[in-house]
């Protein structure tokens, strides 16, 4: 399902008062894409790690040194990147023998379509 919101700072309100899923219980806050809407690149990652999830913004702990790298290696200018994960929020995930429970299995986030 595709939401009617269509520009970013539309569908980043909405995204930060999604209670869709019971994963954003464990997150901090939202950690919604950046970059310039009208990028000619958009780089989409699985979801956001600690590090995002206590800054609020993509791609700002080890994986985002490791992008800015391989970008930097590729002479593209990530200001000239829009960043966005496929999952909003940071998945807690207890240590131990017990699997997931299969409500905080997240399929994605709905609003990437329109992202895009």
């Amino acid at each position: 399902m595709t939401p009617p919101a269509t520009s970013l700072s539309a569908l980043r309100q909405e995204a930060a008062h999604c209670r869709a899923r019971p994963l954003w219980k464990g997150a901090t806050q939202t950690v919604f894409g950046e970059g310039p809407q009208n990028a000619s690149a958009m780089l989409v990652g699985e979801q956001p790690g600690d590090k995002e999830d206590l800054a609020g913004h993509p791609f700002v702990g080890p994986a985002g040194a490791m992008l800015d790298c391989a970008l930097e290696e590729a002479g593209i200018d990530r200001r000239k990147t829009y960043v966005t994960n496929a999952v909003k929020h940071f998945k807690f995930v207890p240590r131990g023998k017990n699997p997931p429970a299969p409500e905080t299995q997240y399929p994605g986030d709905p609003r990437l379509p329109a992202m895009v």
